[in-house]
């Protein structure tokens, strides 16, 4: 029974090591190198675009700003009236 636990593991162990090599050399792999080495930038942070400036913020036009602008902390809008 001992010989059969220690055979299992060793399996396991075999298994972890042949997906770790198989994963490092796919073709996404050699295409993610080939990218980085041309200058581009893969990270999920490269792919958000920079903020927008508040003077060219659509929702900050005075016609369109009431209905996004409500009290901190609640639902309650600043103007009613708006």
């Amino acid at each position: 029974m001992a010989l059969l636990a220690v055979v299992a593991v060793a399996v396991l162990v075999g298994f972890f090591y042949l997906e770790r090599t198989c994963a490092a050399s796919t073709p996404g792999t050699a295409y993610k190198r080939q990218q980085q080495a041309r200058g581009e930038r893969l990270d999920p942070a490269a792919l958000v675009p920079p903020p927008v400036p508040d003077e060219q913020e659509l929702c900050l036009d005075p016609l369109l700003a009431p209905p996004f602008d409500y009290l901190p902390g609640t639902q309650q809008p600043r103007d009613t009236n708006a």
